[in-house]
């Protein structure tokens, strides 16, 4: 994918004095931002709608029981850190990426912060790199904050059993993945450009930190390990040529597709297992 990294950016600062603040869009400005995520960030907006179905689904189908169990976290893909007989194992690989759509049922302000976040880091991520690489890096975060969880786990630093879930561990590793282009590329990117970037980067940041804060038992551990995952992939990214980003190559290409094909298979198996779980008798 080649792009103009100056046209890159979702975000246009408005200049409020030397110290280079940024005051609020005027209301034509949000409707013309607004329209540019629909133009080039599909993927971000689809995504976004994908968590607030599963969420809607959660509230409908969570506390009914079936099977003798109560239809919980487990049932829609949720990682337990330990095995819970007849729910759920570590054991089962594809919860390391299904935890990522499932969101907290009780807590509107959760699943607006998660999606509000992965709405102004993720559509820049895919305008700059495309699609493949923000579902696949997304997908890596949420995995690795996984790991990194377990590892605190094994070290008895968090509780167990336990269970984590959410997508906000993968936004943070596009948070990573934002903050390294901004100092890989602060050459090539035009000094407003270069404040939109880190002014975007701040609020997907403060937006993670807002609900590690407010909303209780968030997995804050899970987010270290996102970031650094994402900070790690960030530096293997193509970088800019005379100002315009290079392609993917083959072997990043490859790799990339691999964890997005690797994705959709756990989707899937989060997908059956709420079936089953659903159409076991009351």
């Amino acid at each position: 994918m080649v792009l103009d990294m100056n046209e890159a950016l979702l975000l246009e600062p408005a200049a409020s004095g030397a110290a280079g603040a940024f005051s609020w869009l005027g209301l034509s400005r949000i409707t013309k931002a607004t329209g540019r995520v629909a133009e080039f960030a599909p993927a971000t907006l689809c995504l976004v709608a994908v968590l607030v179905a599963v969420w809607c689904l959660e509230r409908v189908l969570s506390g009914q029981v079936h099977g003798g169990r109560v239809v919980g976290y487990m049932a829609f893909g949720a990682l337990p850190n330990a095995e819970i007989i007849g729910r759920g194992d570590p054991a089962q690989l594809w919860r390391w990426v299904s935890s990522g759509l499932v969101d907290n049922r009780t807590s509107l302000l959760h699943i607006a912060g998660n999606s509000l976040a992965l709405m102004v880091v993720g559509s820049v991520i895919e305008r700059l790199y495309g699609r493949l690489v923000m579902l696949s890096c997304l997908a890596l975060g949420v995995a690795s904050g996984s790991l990194v969880w377990m590892v605190a786990s094994a070290l008895d630093l968090v509780a167990e059993p336990d269970s984590t879930f959410g997508p906000s561990a993968g936004i943070c590793a596009l948070v990573g993945i934002m903050l390294v282009f901004g100092y890989r590329e602060r050459h090539h990117l035009v000094r407003a450009r270069a404040l939109a970037m880190k002014a975007q980067a701040a609020l997907g940041i403060g937006l993670m930190a807002l609900i590690g804060l407010v909303v209780p038992n968030v997995n804050n551990v899970a987010h270290v390990g996102g970031l650094i995952s994402g900070t790690l992939v960030a530096f293997v990214l193509p970088t800019a040529k005379n100002g315009r980003m290079s392609a993917l190559g083959w072997r990043a290409r490859t790799a990339l597709s691999i964890v997005l094909v690797a994705t959709t298979v756990s989707v899937v198996f989060a997908a059956q297992n709420l079936i089953g779980r659903w159409v076991l008798p009351a």
